[in-house]
């Protein structure tokens, strides 16, 4: 299958967006291929049969740019409503006053619990084990010992 080679590297066959070819190609397809033998390509074709035929006819990335666009895609822009000012959220304006003093609440009742949860840090100790294997049975221990609680 042609589209095995080119879905090998990319995900989509117009590079990393669905584009015109991809949906061409989903339309020229009967049904999945077989999994076994072109494991890209079906892998594709499930995630590109999930999308409704609205979306995929909005797809038109890796045509040239100077195609119109599909007459399904103008019919689709055509029925989006039209959202009032009020009912859509403002991501990226500016803050309310509700929002900034329920930011200046917050920050207040994290200071006054940071304040109670003041403690005393604790003291940092460490307890060094070390394991002394002699050479041989010839060594004297005694004298080993020394030498190593003699160590500060």
């Amino acid at each position: 299958m042609e589209y095995e080679t080119k879905l090998t590297n990319d995900q989509w066959l117009g590079g990393q967006q669905p584009g015109a070819a991809d949906r061409e190609a989903l339309e020229a397809l009967a049904g999945p291929p077989a999994a076994k033998d072109f494991p890209h390509t079906f892998a594709w074709w499930c995630l590109a049969s999930k999308f409704t035929p609205a979306v995929r006819a909005s797809w038109t990335a890796g045509a040239a740019k100077t195609a119109a666009k599909p007459a399904a895609a103008k019919k689709v822009e055509e029925k989006k409503p039209e959202a009032a000012a009020d009912d859509c959220d403002d991501l990226f304006g500016e803050e309310t006053e509700e929002d900034k003093a329920a930011a200046a609440e917050a920050k207040k009742k994290a200071e006054a619990d940071k304040a109670k949860k003041v403690k005393a840090a604790p003291i940092a100790k460490s307890i060094i084990v070390w394991e002394v294997k002699p050479y041989s049975s010839e060594i004297d221990l005694d004298y080993l010992g020394k030498r190593i609680l003699g160590i500060k």
